[in-house]
């Protein structure tokens, strides 16, 4: 019996240490630091340039942004990177729409929207890893940077889109200021986000 104890504890031990080298090397450098908001600042510089008729410089920030974007999508789990990856297919249309000097605003609206939810979406579940391998700190900070994709989110939608992203946001926002919720409450509520900001992505 106590062989056996000694084997699932060494079975743990090895599996967390698992867990902290995947967590500090390879799969969060980009999404939790600055680097995580150049898409938002990027494809904001697109919209400008393309409002002024300025379509090489608009097609340039979105071009960075789209690489911005890659940046992260390397850094994410199988189901994320696939929004990640939708939501390019849909700058690569805006893109292609500019380069024809053809581009329709509805289609830039709905892909820089989609994108930056997208976005939020890869946060929150980074978060709640962060939170199941009690890195509360880090889970904070990718929420954090969730709710600043989310916000800027919403100077491209209107409607009931709009009032949902702004939902979100002040969702998150509260998550983040109240310190007294356990980690299964935290998790239950980023969980009712992921299931209601999933049909915005897909």
């Amino acid at each position: 019996m106590k062989a056996i104890l000694n084997l699932i504890f060494l079975a743990l031990i090895l599996g967390l240490l698992y867990l902290a080298t995947y967590l500090k090397n390879a799969n969060t450098s980009v999404v939790l630091s600055d680097e995580a908001l150049k898409p938002d600042l990027l494809l904001d510089n697109s919209r400008l340039y393309a409002k002024e008729n300025a379509s090489g410089r608009s097609l340039e920030h979105l071009d960075k942004a789209i690489q911005a974007m890659r940046r992260i999508e390397e850094e994410l789990d199988e189901e994320s990177k696939e929004i990640v990856e939708g939501s390019i297919a849909d700058l690569h249309v805006v893109y292609d729409e500019l380069a024809a000097d053809s581009l329709v605003e509805e289609d830039m609206n709905y892909a820089f929207s989609k994108a930056l939810n997208a976005l939020t979406l890869a946060e929150l579940k980074i978060s709640e890893v962060l939170i199941l391998s009690h890195h509360s700190e880090e889970a904070r900070l990718a929420l954090k940077y969730g709710m600043l994709h989310v916000k800027n989110a919403i100077r491209y939608s209107s409607g009931e889109k709009r009032a949902y992203e702004t939902h979100l946001y002040e969702e998150i926002d509260s998550l983040l200021e109240d310190r007294s919720l356990s980690n299964e409450e935290i998790i239950a509520q980023i969980e009712h986000m992921i299931t209601e900001l999933d049909t915005l992505v897909h």
